[in-house]
This record gives structure tokens, sequence and C-alpha cells, in this order.
């Protein structure tokens, strides 16, 4: 296996005068001295959401395509999230398809005892 170096590659997680442990893709700690402009190179899209100690803040686009939050100064917990735009809409057109789905079927059953019946 070959595995290549591309020159000039920026890290996943960035904040000028900040410090920051990764513990997961979508988790961060930091330690700023000032506030600063978390810039993390994920796609940006509709869907996703982020929260700074617990407190949801808003992700913009930096870069054309990455994400970016402002962190404050200190300490800070830093979570991104993503679920899909109109997941529970579909979630619950799948449930609605579900139960008419079981209804037809108790409609057959019925049907079937009604045939043998007679």
């Amino acid at each position: 296996m070959t595995i290549y170096r591309l020159p000039g590659t920026r890290p996943y997680w960035s904040a000028p005068g900040c410090v920051i442990d990764k513990t997961a893709r979508t988790e961060a700690m930091t330690i700023c001295d000032r506030p600063a402009r978390l810039t993390r190179l994920e796609l940006m899209m509709p869907g996703w959401t982020a929260t700074v100690n617990g407190i949801a803040v808003p992700v913009s686009k930096t870069d054309e395509i990455f994400q970016s939050i402002a962190l404050p100064a200190g300490r800070a917990a830093v979570s991104f999230d993503y679920a899909p735009p109109h997941i529970r809409g579909a979630a619950n057109a799948a449930l609605v398809g579900l139960l008419l789905f079981l209804g037809q079927l108790m409609t057959i059953a019925r049907s079937r005892r009604t045939m043998t019946a007679a």
C-alpha cells in the first residue's frame, strides 16, 4: 500500500489563538485566549447544528464549503450534530404508510374469515 501526504493540508479543526483537544469527529474542547472563529473542514450542508457549552450557535459557511462557528474566550465544549432536513416528516410519512399497510392486512384477514365462515 502506498500512502501519499499532500503538501499544504490543513487540520480538520482550527481556530487562531486556541488550543483544541479533539475528542471525536463531532466534538472538541477548546481553550481560547480571546473570542475566535473555529473552522471545521466538514462539508457545510443544511441540517448541521452546533453547540458551544450546551448553547446552540449558528453554523456558517467558510471557504465556500466548510463549517465555522464563533468561540468564546476561555474553555468551551463544542459539539456538532447532523440530522437530514425533513427527517421528521419522512419518519411520520413512513409511520402513516405502515399503519395503512397494517390496516389493509387486517381488512384482508377479516374478509378471509368471513369467506371461510360462509
